[in-house]
């Protein structure tokens, strides 16, 4: 999901979750992707998983919140390959970055 800055993700929200986070959760919860970015929600269990990033565009114009939820199955198989939400997140900023980088160019 897209939105206007300060929809997922507003600055005072991202700054007191920051402040309130140890070392290793900081480490953890806050990726180094756009100009802000951290974990909303994880969620696991017998019935599947959540993951939900939200972060702010390095050029703050937009949040993008990524959101990945996983069934899950009775019987987990080793060729089961789990879904990175960070890597995602990580490439939607790394693409916005570039285009919105050569829009300004022409």
């Amino acid at each position: 999901m897209i939105a206007r800055q300060g929809h997922f993700l507003g600055k005072a929200k991202y700054d007191g979750a920051y402040a309130a986070a140890g070392e290793t959760g900081r480490l953890r919860d806050f990726p180094k992707d756009g100009a802000r970015s951290m974990i909303e929600q994880v969620f696991a269990g017998p019935g599947g998983s959540v993951s939900t990033i939200v972060s702010t565009t390095s050029d703050e114009r937009y949040d993008v919140k990524v959101t990945v939820a996983d069934r899950g199955s009775a019987r987990p198989r080793p060729e089961t390959h789990v879904f990175d939400v960070y890597a995602l997140n990580r490439r939607l900023h790394q693409t916005y970055e570039a285009v919105a980088g050569n829009q300004g160019r022409r």
